[in-house]
């Protein structure tokens, strides 16, 4: 049986990838083969077919980082998943093709009542903010998120992580977000420019002033998740940040 996929040759910008026919991949002992319904685009799909990412596989491969599927066959050994289960997978390459062969470990089931293009663009976005805020931040009540740029896939998350957050750690959590879509509930209520959010209350907007060092100042403990790192570069040798600083990504 044969299946179709992109098909990266030789390095590259995307109009250099092909179009191809392939031979339909078969699971070996702990593996599975997906039948792919979604596989999104990011921007680690862009720098790995160029030669310019942490990840460098072996030409030719089919670049696509994640994907949301149903299980097509699996291999000696896999116990988490079956054929015929919704699954999506983090797979880092190989996600642009009709069907892709990857460790069971990579799998998780496509949560109830998601369809598979949100699944698909899920797992990358995310799983980068939530390890930030988490993992590297440590959020704890009391402290403040500011989000800069807070416009593409991840500011998006960070802010209804942020939120989310909010609802365990108590009202002692604030969220502040610069250029983004304020949410809650997974609707956008309102667009502004360096906008504070109480994130337990989304509707509570206020305007924060121009310059970055001014609010940054009267913060206390704090964490940053920067998609526009120059601001706050300037921001602190301002000198105007005299409390505890923990700038993420």
């Amino acid at each position: 049986m044969a299946m179709k996929a992109v098909l990266c040759k030789q390095y590259g910008p995307p109009d250099t990838l092909t179009f191809e026919e392939l031979p339909s991949p078969r699971a070996g002992a702990g593996e599975v083969v997906v039948s792919v319904k979604a596989a999104s685009v990011n921007f680690p799909d862009v720098l790995i077919i160029q030669n310019k990412y942490q990840f460098k596989p072996p030409l030719p491969f089919s670049p696509g980082s994640e994907l949301a599927g149903v299980v097509k066959e699996v291999g000696a050994g896999v116990t988490n998943v079956k054929a015929g289960d919704k699954v999506i997978a983090f797979t880092t390459y190989g996600a642009f093709a009709e069907e892709v062969k990857t460790e069971a470990g990579r799998l998780l089931p496509l949560p109830e009542g998601m369809d598979f293009a949100s699944g698909a663009a899920f797992l990358l976005t995310y799983g980068t903010s939530d390890h930030a805020l988490r993992d590297r931040g440590a959020l704890k009540a009391g402290e403040t998120l500011l989000v800069l740029g807070a416009a593409g896939g991840v500011g998006l998350a960070a802010i209804e992580i942020g939120k989310a957050l909010c609802d365990l750690l108590g009202d002692g959590y604030r969220t502040r977000v610069g250029q983004a879509a304020i949410i809650e509930s997974g609707t956008s209520d309102d667009v502004r420019d360096e906008a504070e959010i109480d994130a337990c209350q989304p509707r509570r907007v206020q305007r924060l002033p121009d310059r970055m060092e001014i609010p940054l100042a009267h913060m206390g403990q704090h964490e940053i998740l920067d998609m526009r790192r120059a601001q706050v570069i300037e921001a602190v040798a301002f000198g105007k940040v005299g409390h505890e600083l923990h700038l993420l990504g």
